[in-house]
C-alpha cells in the first residue's frame, strides 16, 4: 500500500503543477518512464494480490524492484536531473560536497532505520514462536 501511495502522490503532484506531459519527454524522460514503470507500476502489479505476496519468489522480486525504483529515483534526481552551475553568473559548473551537516543527517537516517528494523523485529511477529522444548538439540 505504501508504494501504491507513493506513486499516487508523485504522479498526482506532478499532474497538479502541469509537469506530467513534460516529465516523459526527451532522455531524462525515458530514464523516469523507466523508474515509474519499473519501480514503482510493475512491483504494484506484482503485489496487488495476496496469493501472489504469499508466494515468496513472486515478493521478492517486487520488494527488489520497489527498492531498485527508489534508488533510481535518487540517481536520476542528484546524478542525471541536476545542473549545478555555481555561483551567479552561473556560466560554469561548480563542484559540489556534502556539509557536514548532509553526512549527520545521512548517517542519521541509517541508524534510525537499523534501530526501527531491529526494534520492528522484537515486537512484531516475523517468525512463528517456538514451543518450550521445540528446537533444542538434545
Amino acid at each position: 500500500w505504501s508504494l501504491l501511495v507513493y506513486l499516487v502522490f508523485r504522479l498526482g503532484d506532478m499532474a497538479i503543477r502541469g509537469q506530467f506531459t513534460h516529465a516523459f519527454s526527451g532522455r531524462l524522460g525515458a530514464l523516469f518512464a523507466i523508474e515509474i514503470i519499473l519501480g514503482g507500476i510493475v512491483p504494484v502489479a506484482l503485489l496487488a494480490s495476496e496469493s501472489r505476496r504469499n508466494n515468496p519468489q513472486i515478493l521478492f522480486w517486487g520488494e527488489l524492484l520497489a527498492a531498485l525504483g527508489i534508488i533510481f529515483n535518487r540517481m536520476n534526481a542528484i546524478l542525471f536531473a541536476m545542473n549545478l552551475k555555481g555561483p551567479m553568473p552561473q556560466s560554469a559548473p561548480a563542484t559540489y560536497f556534502p556539509t557536514i551537516f548532509e553526512w549527520g543527517i545521512s548517517v542519521g537516517l541509517i541508524a534510525a532505520t537499523i534501530f526501527l528494523f531491529g526494534l520492528a523485529a522484537r515486537l512484531v511477529p516475523l517468525l512463528p514462536r517456538q514451543e518450550a522444548g521445540q528446537g533444542r538439540l538434545s
